[in-house]
């Protein structure tokens, strides 16, 4: 439930202390659950400062019921809100370009 607010997950990471430096990390890798469906991974490239989704989810082209950017589109304001609040960088996450590379596909939308 913590992804859903973006000041719990500041409170649950941070516990009042420093903010977390991304500096020294080359990628940043975030686990998403959105309703009964896991999105396989947000991966945040901190030296191209890029976001690859990776959604194991059938988009619509392939007879899924919904666009995977329309999917994401909130998911993503809250999670790129989230690592926006719990870490000291001087940018931010949603400015960056985004993508979905192919992988493998799950056969129904409900697989935790």
């Amino acid at each position: 439930q913590l992804i859903n607010d973006a000041n719990n997950l500041k409170t649950a990471f941070s516990r009042e202390a420093t903010l977390f430096d991304p500096s020294g990390s080359h990628l940043l890798l975030i686990p998403v659950l959105d309703g009964s469906h896991w999105t396989l991974l947000y991966v945040f490239n901190m030296r191209d400062k890029k976001l690859c989704i990776l959604d194991s989810q059938r988009d619509a082209s392939e007879g899924g019921d919904q666009d995977p950017v329309k999917r994401h589109e909130k998911i993503q304001k809250v999670v790129c809100g989230a690592l926006n609040k719990t870490m000291d960088v001087d940018f931010n996450f949603l400015s960056w370009d985004y993508e979905f590379p192919k992988v493998p596909r799950q056969q129904n939308g409900y697989d935790l």
